[in-house]
This record gives structure tokens, sequence and C-alpha cells, in this order.
């Protein structure tokens, strides 16, 4: 990764969490404030175990690293979002991201980009992109802004027609 990218393209960092002052221990995830990592540990296990279940095992273990402080966020690039996946780069979870459903929403991302294809993602109808994140997440909110939640109605509708049929293959028809 050129130097030049981590300083100027902040999410690249995501590639080196390190320089954004996170430390990576020999077992996931990496984290902040390691006074924080068996809580981190404990939400990240929780979360996969029940969109593996969902969805199917990843292919690769989802990477994630858990920021405290708005400041190590933002480090990253990142300001409003509760977190932000990269595809399968990884997650950057924010200070109020700490929460299940968050986490289950992001692993659905990195689940589509190790499953449908990264690229394929990026240029996927919002529909699927977020409908599916939201919509499968286990998302508390009964009403979420627009247009998520047009996309989230889409996305379950459309899932109730592929009647239990493979969904990465399903998705993969739809692009």
């Amino acid at each position: 990764m050129p130097a030049a990218a981590l300083a100027f393209f902040k999410p690249s960092r995501v590639f080196l969490p390190e320089l954004a002052g996170v430390r990576c221990p020999e077992r996931a995830p990496c984290i902040e404030d390691t006074n924080r990592l068996t809580e981190a540990r404990a939400l990240l296990a929780a979360a996969t175990h029940d969109i593996g279940a969902r969805l199917g095992k990843f292919d690769q273990p989802p990477k994630f690293i858990f920021c405290s402080s708005q400041a190590c966020f933002e480090s990253f690039g990142f300001k409003k979002a509760a977190a932000q996946t990269l595809g399968e780069a990884g997650t950057v979870v924010g200070p109020r991201g700490w929460v299940d459903h968050y986490l289950k929403h992001e692993l659905i991302h990195q689940w589509q980009a190790q499953k449908i294809g990264g690229m394929r993602m990026l240029f996927a109808p919002e529909w699927i992109a977020e409908g599916m994140a939201y919509a499968l997440s286990d998302d508390p909110r009964p009403t979420l802004a627009e247009p998520f939640q047009s996309y989230r109605i889409k996305f379950d509708t459309w899932y109730q027609q592929i009647n239990g049929r493979d969904l990465a293959d399903a998705i993969k028809r739809e692009l």
C-alpha cells in the first residue's frame, strides 16, 4: 500500500490500522482501547455466529477495528456513521456502533463482498446492498429514514419470493 494512499485516503488505513493508533492483538479484532477487548470479542463473536447461521459461513474471518473514541473513528475518514465497511478489507466500528444490530449490519456487508464480490456489490442496487443489511441484521427500528425503509421493504419482498433458494446465487442473478 503506497504511503500516500495511507496518508491522504484515510479509509485505506483499514489495511494497516496500527498507523491510526489501533492495536491488533494476535487474535482479532483490532481495537483502540485494549481495556474493552473482551467486550469487543464477545460482541463480534455473537454477531458473527448469528449472521453465519443465517447466511452461511464466511470464506475468511471478518476483519473488525473497534474505535472507542470519535477521534479514532475519524482517523479512518469516517464521521457520522456508527460503523463503516470497506468490502472484504474490513469494518471500522465507531464509538456508538458497539451494538449487536450495527455489527450484524456490517457483517452482512462483509458477507456480500465475500460471496457476491466487492466490485459487484459496489454497483449493486441499494435495495440489495443496504436493504439486505437492514432487513437481516435484526435492526430494532420499526421505521427507518428514507430511502432505507424503502430498501428494506423491497429486499424483504424479494427475499420472500426467492423462498429459501441460495441467497448469494439469487443476488447474483439480480445483478
